[in-house]
């Protein structure tokens, strides 16, 4: 995968979107927001992650960007974040839409950080779960 201007937040948004929007959804019903506090150990965090990630979603975080997340919360010492699903965009292809994203990061001493996300995210068994991030804070991500 090439990458352009790739943030520690990027890795960070995995985190939050892949929480759970409802266990029921329905394909016509778009997402809640989310408030998520951050908290907990790292090995409690990422088992939270992936569930509510694609297979594909989960074993690329888990292979590629989890360690960089977890550090990247460290650092700027996450105590919540907001996301909030602005617009579907597009559905892609079955089941798979791509979703315009805002996400509020709250340190527990700081300037709150808001961020414009775009992500793709596919409807599993009634769940909505992340798949992949397209763009975070305008910074094209590409596959080649």
């Amino acid at each position: 995968m090439l990458r352009k201007k790739i943030s520690p937040l990027i890795i960070f948004l995995f985190t939050l979107l892949a929480l759970p929007t409802s266990h029921t959804l329905a394909a016509s019903v778009p997402p809640r927001d989310l408030h998520v506090p951050i908290s907990g150990n790292k090995i409690e965090w990422l088992n939270s992650v992936c569930q509510f990630m694609t297979e594909g979603g989960c074993a690329y975080f888990l292979t590629n960007e989890a360690d960089s997340a977890w550090f990247a919360l460290k650092d700027v010492k996450a105590a919540s974040a907001e996301v909030h699903f602005k617009q579907k965009i597009t559905p892609l292809i079955k089941n798979l839409e791509l979703w315009k994203v805002d996400l509020t990061l709250s340190p527990i001493v700081g300037k709150t950080q808001l961020h414009e996300v775009y992500a793709t995210f596919r409807y599993q068994d009634g769940s909505l779960l992340l798949d992949r991030i397209i763009m975070f804070d305008q910074t094209l991500l590409v596959q080649e």
